[in-house]
């Protein structure tokens, strides 16, 4: 069973993997790294669907989507707790804090 969501993913985890141009840590759903962008390699692609694949059948249904707000500066989708974006570190604009 995986682990809930409740801080930032360890990678080797659940399908978690670690960028590597920039070494951040990435959660599995993720296909792109979120702070450079640079795509996962094929093995930790591979890892990562398998496991995404065997939680999405545990679950019987899809991920949901996630809640939050898009960084008007770099159009990364945070969540909603968070005051800054978590790739460029732009302030969340006012409209999103009232969400």
């Amino acid at each position: 069973m995986p682990r809930p969501n409740t801080g930032p993913p360890h990678v080797g985890v659940d399908g978690n993997w670690q960028c590597q141009q920039c070494q951040n840590a990435n959660w599995a759903k993720r296909e792109k790294c979120n702070r450079c962008q640079a795509e996962r390699t094929p093995e930790q692609d591979a890892i990562a669907k398998e496991v995404l694949q065997r939680i999405d059948g545990q679950q019987g249904h899809s991920q949901q989507p996630v809640q939050g707000w898009n960084c008007p500066q770099c159009s990364n989708l945070n969540y909603s707790f968070r005051t800054q974006c978590n790739r460029c570190k732009a302030d969340r604009p006012n409209e999103a804090a009232e969400e």
